[in-house]
C-alpha cells in the first residue's frame, strides 16, 4: 500500500504520487478538535502539513487511510530551511491552493515557500499565523496611539511610558516626563526601569513616527496623523481595549465612525470590486482585518486580492470576504 504519511524531518528520499492539481492545508494533520481529526474535519484537501505532534497524529493517520479519496500527511518543521527544501523539492509548482487551519496558535510560513510550492496562478489564503491569546494591553496601548492627539495628558502618558515608570513618577510626586529626565534615574537602582522604558519607547516610535509629536495634530488633522501609523497599530482590537478600560470609551466613541470611514477609504483602493465591498456592510473590526500585515506585504511575485471566495475549510464552502494572493510570473531581468 502506498504510504499516506511523508516525514520530511528525516533526511531520506520521499515521494508523493498524488495527481495534480493539489490542494494543501497548513497546520493540520496532527490534532483532534471536538472529537474530529483534522483529516475528517477538513476533507477538501489533498496535502496536510503539520509538525507531527504525537498525541493526536495517529488518529489522523488512521483516518486518512480509511477515507476513499487520496491524501497525504506531511510532517515538516516549516521553520527549518533544510526540511523545507526537501518538502519543496517534492511539491514544487504542484499546488493550486494553499490554505491554513486556524485553530489555537499557528505559525507563519515564509512567502518564498508559498511561491515555490504554488503552480502558476496558484492561490494562497489565510497566510498569516494567528495567536489565540487575547493581548488586551497591546490593544489598549495601540488604541491610545490611534487617538493620542484627542486624549488628555493622563492617557498619553500611558502610551508613552511603562507602568513601572508611571508608578515611579507617582511615588515621587512628579510628572512622568520630569521623572524620566531626572538625573536620579541614572542610579543603578533604577536600571531595569530605565532600560525597559528605552525598549518600550523604541518599539512605540517604530509604530508611530509622531509618537512624541502628537500635539502637532488635532481634531481637524487627525486623518493625516492616522496616515503615518503602522498597520499593526491601525488593526488593533478597539472593542477589547474598551472592554478592559471603560473610561476610554467616553473619550473616543464620537471619533470611531470617523476612524471607520478613514480605514474604509484606505481599503477601498485595494479591493477587487468597489461595489461588492460596499455591499458587504462590514464592521470596523472586519475592515481592519482586511489591512495587510507586515508578512502579507512581503508577498512579492503575487497579485493581492480582496474579494469574496468559497472557504474550502468548512462544509459547504461558505462565502467569505477577505484578502488572498495569486502567484504571477516574475518577468526575467
Amino acid at each position: 500500500m502506498e504510504s499516506r504519511v511523508l516525514n520530511f524531518t528525516l533526511d531520506i528520499s520521499t515521494k508523493c504520487n498524488l495527481q495534480e492539481p493539489l490542494r494543501m492545508i497548513l497546520w493540520a494533520g496532527d490534532c483532534v478538535n471536538n472529537g474530529l481529526t483534522d483529516i475528517e474535519r477538513l476533507p477538501n484537501f489533498d496535502v496536510y502539513v503539520c509538525f507531527g505532534f504525537t498525541h493526536a497524529l495517529q488518529p489522523n493517520i488512521d483516518f486518512i487511510y480509511k477515507r476513499e479519496q487520496p491524501g497525504v500527511i506531511c510532517i515538516v518543521d516549516t521553520t527549518s530551511d533544510e526540511q523545507m527544501q526537501r518538502f519543496i523539492k517534492e511539491f514544487r509548482g504542484r499546488v493550486t491552493t494553499i490554505d491554513a487551519d486556524y485553530h489555537g496558535n499557528t505559525p507563519t510560513m515564509k512567502p518564498e515557500y508559498y511561491y515555490a510550492l504554488l503552480a502558476e496562478g496558484g492561490e494562497a489564503y489565510n497566510v498569516h499565523g494567528i495567536n489565540s491569546l487575547q493581548m488586551y494591553m497591546g490593544d489598549y496601548i495601540n488604541t491610545l496611539e490611534i487617538f493620542a492627539p484627542l486624549l488628555p495628558r493622563e492617557f498619553n502618558e500611558r502610551r508613552r511610558f511603562t507602568a513601572d515608570m508611571i508608578q515611579l513618577a507617582k511615588d515621587n510626586d512628579l510628572q512622568v516626563d520630569m521623572a524620566w529626565t531626572s538625573p536620579d534615574l541614572e542610579d543603578n537602582y533604577y536600571e531595569s526601569i530605565r532600560e525597559n522604558q528605552k525598549i518600550f519607547s523604541k518599539y512605540r516610535k517604530s509604530l508611530n513616527p509622531n509618537h512624541n509629536l502628537v500635539t502637532q495634530f488635532n481634531e481637524s488633522t487627525i486623518e493625516q496623523y492616522w496616515s503615518e501609523l503602522e498597520y499593526d497599530v491601525l488593526k488593533c482590537n478597539i472593542p477589547m481595549a474598551l472592554k478592559e478600560h471603560a473610561s476610554l470609551e467616553g473619550l473616543i466613541s464620537k471619533y470611531l465612525p470617523r476612524f471607520k470611514d478613514y480605514i474604509s477609504s484606505r481599503i477601498e483602493r485595494q479591493v477587487d470590486d468597489i461595489e461588492e465591498y460596499k455591499s458587504m456592510n462590514l464592521t470596523l473590526e472586519q475592515i481592519q482585518q482586511l489591512m495587510p500585515s507586515k508578512h502579507a506585504l512581503k508577498f512579492t511575485g503575487f497579485s493581492s486580492h480582496i474579494s469574496s471566495y468559497r472557504d474550502l475549510r468548512y462544509n459547504g464552502g461558505p462565502l467569505v470576504y477577505s484578502q488572498w494572493f495569486r502567484k504571477v510570473t516574475i518577468p526575467a531581468t
